[in-house]
């Protein structure tokens, strides 16, 4: 009676040791997609990821990196079958090399740059082109800083030394740029006294440390349009759903309740700066 006691607790123990096995092989069975993304997604696509892998039983991992890890996964051929970004330039080098399904590219939202400064910092202004702007922060931070994304790591760098060139005062700031290719970093500069700069209207809302000054018009730089398309390899199919997906009513509700904007929202083509921001990122009338 002992020796079949025994061995029926050897059993049970050995079913117990195999579940956890049992349970790695399911999930190994699962489709698996990586999708590969700007930093600056990395809530919203969070959320769209776990929401995506509970509703169709699909294992979405993500990641988040700068545009140069970017395009260093993917010639590497490491683990990414959907990559999102809005650098036009990056999809174009990608497609040319036969890196990405050119037919898959879908745009599935948009942001906006965002002025910012220090919380308590009591300036106000309307920002309009040709402003004097660089001797108006002077006379209240003298020696004051106008911190940049670096653009080869930040897309809000790019699109910010664009729009300052379009308002034609990106000469007289020029002095007092400093880029800086971490974004932690970058609104940690800001943040301090003396601080100003153009961030992701999406970075800025979410940061009580900085106050927003006012929201460019599209009109002022290209479209931060993010785009998401397709790596060649493995689980392109899984891809091109999870893509489609993007823009689906749920996920888009996910994009929105982060500040983002609808991808087919109209151009915001006024000549002039929109004075200051509402909590959830959406712009305030002047």
């Amino acid at each position: 009676m002992a020796k079949f006691a025994s061995t029926k607790w050897m059993i049970v123990a050995s079913l117990v040791l195999l579940m956890p096995l049992n349970a790695r092989a399911k999930r190994e069975e699962l489709t698996q997609i990586h999708v590969l993304a700007d930093p600056s997604l990395t809530i919203p696509l969070t959320l769209i990821a776990r929401d995506y892998s509970r509703t169709y039983n699909v294992s979405v991992s993500t990641s988040f990196a700068n545009t140069q890890k970017q395009i260093e996964t993917i010639e590497e051929g490491l683990d990414a079958n959907v990559l999102i970004t809005s650098r036009a330039s990056t999809l174009r080098s990608l497609k040319n090399r036969g890196l990405v399904d050119v037919r898959s590219q879908t745009p599935i939202t948009k942001n906006r740059l965002a002025l910012v400064t220090y919380a308590t910092n009591k300036l106000d202004l309307i920002m309009i082109p040709r402003l004097p702007l660089a001797s108006i922060l002077e006379r209240i931070d003298p020696g004051f800083s106008f911190i940049l994304g670096h653009p080869d790591y930040q897309i809000s760098g790019i699109y910010g030394v664009e729009a300052l060139s379009n308002f034609e005062i990106a000469g007289e700031l020029e002095p007092y740029f400093m880029f800086i290719q971490s974004p932690v970093e970058m609104q940690d500069a800001i943040a301090k006294k003396g601080g100003y700069g153009i961030v992701l209207r999406t970075d800025a809302a979410r940061n009580s440390q900085l106050k927003t000054l006012g929201v460019f018009p599209e009109s002022s730089h290209s479209p931060i349009a993010y785009q998401a398309v397709v790596v060649a390899g493995e689980q392109m199919d899984p891809a091109r759903a999870f893509i489609a997906y993007l823009t689906s009513a749920p996920a888009q509700a996910f994009f929105n309740a982060q500040g983002f904007e609808a991808i087919d929202n109209g151009t915001d083509d006024k000549d002039h700066l929109a004075r200051g921001s509402t909590s959830s990122g959406e712009r305030s009338p002047l």
